[in-house]
């Protein structure tokens, strides 16, 4: 019997799920980034913006962005 639609997503969501589960440490070049982005980003967000980031993962990123509310969504 062939997988509807449905499970086929739900089981590719998992499996993603499980993925990006697995956090390792970042490394020194990785904070180095998110620091030098943040640096930019914040040059152009508003003093007392909301922030959304899409495909936040441990939301490193986020917590270096200025903004009254930060909102990360990712799919894990």
């Amino acid at each position: 019997m062939n997988p509807t639609y449905n499970q086929l997503a739900a089981a590719h969501i998992e499996k993603m799920r499980a993925f990006f589960d697995v956090q390792p440490e970042p490394t020194a070049a990785a904070r180095g980034y998110r620091r030098m982005l943040a640096h930019h980003f914040n040059l152009m967000i508003p003093e007392g913006a909301s922030v959304l980031e899409i495909g936040c993962g441990g939301g490193e990123l986020l917590e270096l962005l200025r903004g009254v509310r930060k909102t990360g969504v990712d799919v894990s």
